[in-house]
C-alpha cells in the first residue's frame, strides 16, 4: 500500500481541538472570522474578482456533510474557498511543515485546521472524519499534496480522500481554480493580478461505483473503486481546465 494512498493524522489532538473547542477557544475563533471576514470578501472580490459558478451544488450537501477538493494554485488558497462556501466554514487538511511553523501552526489549528502524516492509523483518521461529517462539515483537501503557484496542469492526485469517501459513503465535489488573464479590450492588463472562477463539479459518489454492499467487496475491488473515483475527478477538473468556461 503506498503512501500516496492513505493519509494519516499527524496527533490525535488536532482533531481533539476541532471538536472540543472551550468556551473561550470558541469565542476567539467568532472573533479573528469577525475581523477577517471583511478582509477576506475585500481581497476575494476586488484583488482576485472571484467567480463561483455552480454554488448551488454545495448548497445541497450542506446539511449531509461532503469532502471537497481543489487544484493549489496560491497560498491563500484556502481563503478562496472560504469565500467560496461562505458562511458555510470547512475543515482544511494542511501540510504538516506548515502547521509547525511557529505562531501561524497555533492560529490553523484554532481556525479547525487538521495535519496529515505517517504517525496515525488509517481508522483513527477515519473516526475523527466521520465525527465531523456527522457535524454537517465540508471537509477540505489539496489531493494534488504539493502547491504549483498559477499552474492550470492537474498533478497525479493521491487517493487518500477517495479512501476516505468510500469508507464514509460520502461524496467528494471537485472545486476548479481556474485563472484568467484580466483584460480590456483587446489588450491584457499583465500588471493586474488573475481573476480567479472557482467551477464547482458534479459530485463523485461512491454509491455510484459500487454495485452491492461493500462488505462484499474483496480489497482489489475497493482498490478498484478508488482509483476509479481518483481518476474520475482528475479527468473532470482538467476538462475545466481545458475547456472555455463563460
Amino acid at each position: 500500500m503506498s503512501h500516496d494512498e492513505i493519509p494519516y493524522v499527524e496527533e490525535d489532538q488536532d482533531f481533539a481541538y476541532i471538536l472540543n473547542r472551550s468556551f473561550w477557544r470558541r469565542w476567539l475563533y467568532r472573533m479573528i472570522c469577525m475581523a477577517m471576514t471583511p478582509m477576506g470578501i475585500l481581497i476575494s472580490r476586488i484583488w482576485f474578482r472571484i467567480r463561483v459558478v455552480n454554488k448551488d451544488v454545495l448548497w445541497s450537501y450542506s446539511n449531509r456533510g461532503c469532502f471537497l477538493i481543489s487544484n493549489h494554485v496560491f497560498y491563500l488558497d484556502p481563503l478562496i474557498i472560504l469565500y467560496t462556501l461562505y458562511p458555510a466554514k470547512p475543515v482544511f487538511s494542511v501540510l504538516e511543515k506548515t502547521m509547525r511553523v511557529k505562531y501561524l501552526g497555533a492560529f490553523l489549528r484554532l481556525m479547525g485546521c487538521f495535519t496529515i502524516s505517517k504517525k496515525n492509523a488509517m481508522s483513527e483518521l477515519t473516526s475523527a472524519i466521520n465525527a465531523l461529517l456527522q457535524q454537517w462539515r465540508f471537509v477540505h483537501f489539496f489531493p494534488e499534496g504539493n502547491l504549483r503557484r498559477g499552474s492550470q496542469q492537474m498533478l497525479r492526485f493521491r487517493k487518500g480522500v477517495f479512501r476516505l469517501a468510500y469508507q464514509s459513503n460520502k461524496p467528494v465535489i471537485p472545486m476548479t481554480l481556474v485563472l484568467r488573464k484580466r483584460t480590456l479590450g483587446k489588450y491584457q492588463l499583465s500588471f493586474l493580478p488573475q481573476r480567479i472562477d472557482v467551477i464547482i463539479g458534479s459530485p463523485i459518489d461512491p454509491s455510484n461505483y459500487k454495485q452491492s454492499d461493500a462488505c462484499d467487496f474483496d480489497k482489489h475491488q475497493k482498490r478498484k473503486i478508488v482509483n476509479a473515483m481518483c481518476q474520475d475527478a482528475s479527468d473532470q477538473m482538467q476538462k475545466v481546465l481545458e475547456g472555455d468556461i463563460t
